[in-house]
């Protein structure tokens, strides 16, 4: 079981399996976030490295936030 926030980034182009899996993921995790980016493939972190970036340190920004 999964009881931390959990971040799912996924890009709206990527293979069907891998796009389920997403939803699956963000359907069954109790805290998670999930994230679409469109115009993206699997290999979203060399495609958009600083718009992954930013969506990475939001998301580590409000988990650590929401720990103070």
């Amino acid at each position: 079981e999964v009881d931390v926030p959990t971040l799912v980034v996924v890009g709206d182009q990527d293979v069907p399996h891998v796009l389920a899996m997403a939803d699956t993921l963000a359907a069954r995790l109790p805290n998670v976030t999930r994230v679409v980016v469109s115009s993206a493939g699997h290999m979203l972190s060399m495609e958009r490295p600083q718009e992954f970036l930013q969506i990475v340190e939001a998301f580590l920004r409000d988990a650590n936030s929401d720990r103070l």
